[in-house]
């Protein structure tokens, strides 16, 4: 509970932001005695969003619904390989749009990019795509035995990514902070033969709250069913 409240000595409200309660937090930052983290400017939000490790620099934030990269620069979202191009060679010539070398749509590498003609662009998409899918992956190699459409590769990896199998973590205390000590533990049978965990403090409570309703329950509708004299000695 005390992670939970303000660090201030003497101060039990819950904590909002820098480890305070809003109550101490607003004050002091209206009076400007805490260090605001300074905003970064456009430049350097979308470098930190490029992986540049590899042959392409590969975006890693967000994808409109062909598979480009987008970002906000704060007043418009752009191609983030356009954006990337306009930042490092300059505009893009008027008429002309950029196409991708490498066949990967996420990539910004200026060098890996190329202006063209909007004709041309489909010309080359509709080679490309005869021959690879949308992400680069070669379609001979990766077709369905069955026939089915869709690339292999691309449904491999979206089916890694949907189905990261998540850490094991260990339940010590149950949903209402009890210990799960020896004691404090018995295991329940349910369907199927499996064993639940519950807790004995958790079951005592329980039983204490059904029994307290019971009787109120019980008195009020002996209340209700006795004569009304007996109602108004009681």
């Amino acid at each position: 509970m005390g992670d939970a409240t303000c660090c201030l000595p003497e101060c039990n409200q819950p904590r909002d932001c820098r480890d305070m309660c809003k109550p101490h937090y607003e004050p002091q930052r209206r009076r400007g005695l805490i260090n605001v983290r300074p905003r970064l400017s456009p430049e350097q939000r979308f470098w930190a969003k490029v992986n540049a490790d590899g042959a392409c620099w590969e975006w890693t934030a967000s994808a409109d619904a062909a598979g480009y990269g987008t970002f906000n620069t704060g007043s418009r979202t752009v191609s983030s390989h356009r954006y990337a191009w306009t930042a490092l060679v300059g505009p893009v010539p008027d008429g002309l749009e950029l196409d991708h070398l490498c066949l990967n749509r996420r990539c910004v590498f200026p060098d890996h990019l190329e202006p063209v003609t909007h004709a041309e662009n489909v010309r080359r998409q509709g080679r490309n795509h005869r021959t690879h899918c949308p992400s680069g992956h070669r379609r001979a190699t990766n077709r369905y035995a069955s026939g089915r459409p869709g690339c292999r590769a691309c449904n491999r990896e979206a089916n890694r990514r949907r189905y990261v199998p998540q850490p094991a973590v260990e339940v010590t205390h149950c949903k209402n902070g009890h210990e799960f000590t020896p004691e404090n533990t018995y295991f329940q049978l349910k369907a199927g033969g499996r064993k639940s965990r519950q807790c004995r403090k958790c079951k005592v409570i329980n039983q204490r709250r059904y029994e307290a309703n019971r009787d109120g329950s019980m008195h009020d509708k002996g209340t209700r069913n006795a004569p009304r004299g007996a109602q108004a000695a009681a």
